[in-house]
């Protein structure tokens, strides 16, 4: 809360002192500079981890190749995401967005094999070392790569923590490449257009699974009206 109230303030700053706003709006060196006005809190007072969050969500807001904030998935929705999704030992998991590798391990826990992709350079270092010290190496990779570019033909779970719009952009990119009988699994964000085949909940947030979406076309959804 206090990550997303600051970013909040700093970006109705800027609006108010009409300063760069032509550029931010027009996503020109908008994150590059919406950072640099980011350190002194930094510097001032804000943990590490609130600061990495606060960074996040200007990725997300400003035009960026970012579809979501980064918000660790708290362990019971891992395990819940998992059991809703029935992952077991023949199963391979991929986590878009994987931050610190944590959802891949628990399945790796299952025996099932995992392959995550992260964009930002440090939450991948922390990823593999997470991924080494379970002692899941063998079984759990993480990859510094747009998933959007990725071939996901080997997936038999893919799972998301995203946005709305993350979700939609995902899909609508990986669609073709998502086998029969690939199960989706998604914390807090529906998949607009998609019913849920089961729907599970979790401190009052949602989590949707979708069988087959490969196969089928977009329907008009009572979670998207």
């Amino acid at each position: 809360m206090c990550s997303d109230f600051l970013l909040y303030v700093v970006i109705r700053r800027e609006r108010h002192e009409g300063a760069h706003v032509a550029t931010c709006q027009a996503g020109v060196t908008s994150v590059p500079y919406v950072h640099s006005r980011l350190q002194p809190l930094k510097r001032g007072f804000m943990s590490k981890t609130a600061f990495f969050q606060l960074k996040s969500w200007a990725r997300f807001i400003l035009p960026s190749r970012y579809v979501a904030p980064y918000h660790a998935t708290p362990e019971p929705v891992v395990r819940r995401m998992l059991q809703l999704a029935r992952v077991s030992a023949t199963d391979t998991v991929y986590d878009i967005g994987c931050g610190d590798a944590r959802l891949l391990i628990a399945a790796a826990e299952r025996g099932a094999r995992g392959v995550g992709f992260e964009l930002h350079g440090s939450l991948v270092q922390e990823a593999r070392q997470e991924v080494e010290k379970a002692g899941v190496g063998h079984l759990v990779k993480v990859f510094q790569e747009d998933a959007t570019k990725a071939s996901l033909k080997e997936a038999t779970v893919i799972t998301l923590y995203l946005s709305d719009s993350g979700n939609t952009h995902v899909i609508n990119n990986l669609k073709q490449q998502i086998q029969q009988q690939t199960r989706v699994v998604s914390f807090a964000f529906p998949i607009q257009g998609y019913l849920p085949d089961k729907t599970d909940k979790i401190h009052g947030i949602d989590i949707y699974l979708y069988n087959n979406i490969g196969l089928l076309p977009p329907v008009i959804s009572s979670l998207t009206q």
